[in-house]
């Protein structure tokens, strides 16, 4: 997410750029098009408002105009799961990585290949057995 662009949410094919992702490989990740109006109310209502949005191409951006970094998003979501009130929730430990792992548990539940998965993750090789560890781990 630090290295995502403006220019890299292509809103007419439904697709972000992910031209840095997991060891620096280029992909394009499905949006849906809930994510694609959020995405678009951000862009042209709310990044408005931040100050020097006009000189810099990053998508995610701070109060001082500059790029949103790792910790930034770890925080915010940490604030997320604390406004939830949700108290088993907050027990959980969860990370912006084990997000990542759940949405591979999630589509391997509903039956997506593999395969897939692992392009939709930006994975070079198809680890199986650490693939299907990790989904034991995160099924529980």
């Amino acid at each position: 997410m630090i290295h995502l662009d403006v220019k890299d949410i292509l809103f007419d094919k439904q697709r972000l750029f992910v031209s840095k992702g997991k060891n620096y490989k280029e992909r394009f990740v499905p949006l849906n098009r809930h994510s694609l109006e959020i995405l678009e109310h951000y862009v042209f209502d709310w990044r408005t408002a931040f100050y020097k949005y006009k000189e810099t191409e990053a998508l995610f951006i701070n109060y001082r105009g500059g790029r949103l970094q790792g910790m930034s998003f770890a925080n915010r979501l940490k604030a997320i799961i604390k406004a939830t009130e949700n108290h088993d929730l907050q027990e959980r430990t969860i990370t912006l990585h084990s997000l990542r792992h759940s949405i591979a548990t999630h589509l391997l539940e509903q039956g997506a290949d593999i395969e897939q998965i692992s392009t939709f993750l930006g994975h070079t090789s198809l680890d199986l057995p650490k693939f299907i560890l990790i989904f034991r781990i995160y099924r529980r």
